[in-house]
């Protein structure tokens, strides 16, 4: 059976063959994806804005007030 140290092994050995042009390609292209999804967003927020709230200030705050901002872990049963 594979073991962590076999996987670790493999890794390692992989990554330092790894040019780093590919690691720079990679970066670029995620870059480039942050770029248009962050552009999509605020389209659709820019959209939403354009439509008038949806929400009456009642609603956003009870939104608000279901945000993971808000959230208290202490009260999870699972593992974190």
């Amino acid at each position: 059976s594979t073991k962590f140290p076999d996987v670790r092994q493999r890794l390692d050995r992989e990554f330092a063959g790894l040019p780093s042009s590919v690691v720079f390609d990679c970066i670029n292209h995620t870059d480039r994806k942050v770029v248009e999804m962050a552009a999509y967003l605020n389209d659709v927020d820019d959209a939403d804005d354009a439509a008038g709230a949806a929400f009456s200030s009642e609603s956003e705050s009870e939104s608000d007030a279901d945000s993971c901002d808000d959230c208290d872990f202490a009260d999870y049963d699972g593992d974190v």
